[in-house]
């Protein structure tokens, strides 16, 4: 009841400044339902409340900016599609942890001669019930700023607010285009408050509805959903700017646009994929964060720093594990014709050109193809944790050939992180190095006219031989 939820959250608020431990805050998220259910609690009640707290707590940090500006919001209505596909994913994400912890536990029981039902096993496989420590774990494992993002801050925001307490509240970022912050024309940047137009096949649009033209428009209020769950992931790397610095539908679906995007710039980068199996037909939303920049390299690199995910249609976070030896470390790659002279065939290598994650060279975990037409992805590799990226085959799906080919309908990047201290630089830094290879570029271009206007002026030689 209401009484009860209060003196909860009363609790929550005194714990810590930090937002209060996991189990007060499943106490809080799951509510009555605990005692109701004997100590269970809806899965999909508890993910679409901690959704619902991040809207409110987002509209409430939103509506208080604006009024601190003297200007008036009107609030959008929320993409349903898209919320419902997202609170589906999280919650498919924490049934089938709860589901993986009780087969655990009964593997555990069987060695010492204890069996249960098969009625009551398929009972729990298909539950829509979740225990407290179910759900905790879940958290802790998959999403540790779950609680924070949503119901710690909006109960902190509605009994503590900003002005009475140190406390700022998490707000969800909108997505940008990188223009507004790579070199460029002043001129060509939006008035503070204002976003250029973007729209994301994978997150939608930034900017509120009816806007239209190219010019600068005003930032939708919308939390986006995608923008939610990977912020639970980790807000503080999901938490700041999201800066969108290439695009196959508008960038073209080229590697070499992709490499002049990415490579060289220096900081963090999100990539967002949404591909299809051409033999079922199943879709997924899918990617990597990295923390190390890009580079051309004929092998592997990068730090720990990074993960896999799949966003849709379950949300799956694939950590990196612990290096064993030589076992491991196999973080990022990236290997096209720009690596070697094209001119010098002799230079060229066997190598994948793409870019990818994880597994091997010949066997990449994660793996886009230099044609950005089809990805192909795998549910293991010694370097990230175990679980499938793209949606397996139904009758197998831990056979080898779970590996999959899925053609690619959307490929993003996004810088990501704080933009002042992390995405100004990151493209600072990639302007310079485009200022130093288009530098090498022309004296090349001056040398080889030299000679070649040598050679003419000597009759011929090697150039006409």
């Amino acid at each position: 009841d209401d009484g009860l939820y209060l003196e909860r959250a009363s609790i929550l608020v005194g714990a810590s400044a930090g937002g209060g431990s996991s189990a007060d805050l499943a106490d809080l998220a799951c509510g009555a339902s605990l005692e109701e259910e004997g100590g269970r609690c809806p899965a999909r009640d508890v993910v679409e409340l901690c959704h619902q707290a991040a809207r409110a707590g987002h509209l409430i940090v939103d509506q208080e900016d604006s009024f601190a500006g003297g200007t008036d919001v009107l609030v959008e209505d929320d993409d349903e599609k898209a919320v419902g596909e997202a609170v589906d994913s999280m919650t498919a994400s924490l049934l089938a942890s709860a589901r993986a912890g009780r087969e655990e536990r009964r593997r555990g029981a069987r060695r010492f001669g204890e069996h249960a039902a098969p009625d009551a096993e398929e009972e729990e496989a298909s539950s829509p019930y979740v225990t407290r420590e179910e759900l905790v774990e879940w958290q802790r494992r998959t999403l540790p700023d779950l609680f924070r993002c949503s119901v710690s801050s909006f109960v902190r925001m509605i009994l503590l607010p900003p002005g009475v307490s140190d406390l700022r509240p998490v707000r969800f970022p909108t997505f940008r285009s990188s223009a507004e912050v790579a070199s460029g024309p002043a001129s060509s940047r939006p008035r503070p408050g204002e976003v250029l137009p973007l729209t994301s096949p994978a997150l939608g649009r930034n900017h509120r509805g009816g806007t239209r033209g190219d010019g600068p428009c005003l930032p939708t209020t919308v939390m986006n959903p995608a923008v939610f769950a990977l912020a639970s992931v980790s807000s503080s790397r999901f938490g700041g700017g999201w800066y969108r610095i290439f695009s196959g539908e508008e960038d073209g679906w080229t590697f070499l646009a992709l490499e002049r995007a990415i490579v060289g710039y220096g900081g963090p980068t999100l990539l967002i994929i949404r591909a299809a199996d051409d033999e079922t037909g199943a879709a997924a939303t899918f990617g990597a964060y990295t923390a190390t920049k890009w580079e051309r390299r004929r092998d592997f690199y990068g730090t720990p720093d990074c993960f896999l995910y799949q966003l849709a249609p379950e949300l799956r976070v694939c950590r990196p594990l612990p290096r064993v030896g030589t076992r491991g470390g196999h973080y990022m790659y990236l290997h096209s014709d720009t690596n070697v002279a094209s001119c010098n065939p002799a230079r060229r290598d066997d190598l994948p050109r793409g870019l990818g994650f994880g597994g091997t060279l010949s066997s990449p975990r994660l793996f886009v193809d230099a044609g950005l037409e089809t990805v192909e992805a795998s549910h293991q590799d010694s370097t990230y944790e175990f679980g499938h990226l793209v949606p397996p085959p139904p009758d197998d799906p831990y056979a080898p050939r779970s590996r999959r080919t899925h053609r690619i309908e959307s490929l993003e990047v996004y810088a990501v992180g704080d933009a002042a201290t992390v995405i100004v630089p990151g493209f600072e830094e990639r302007g310079m190095r485009r200022d130093v290879a288009d530098a090498t570029l022309r004296n090349a271009r001056t040398v080889d006219r030299a000679a070649f206007l040598g050679d003419l002026r000597e009759g011929g030689g090697k150039n006409f031989a």
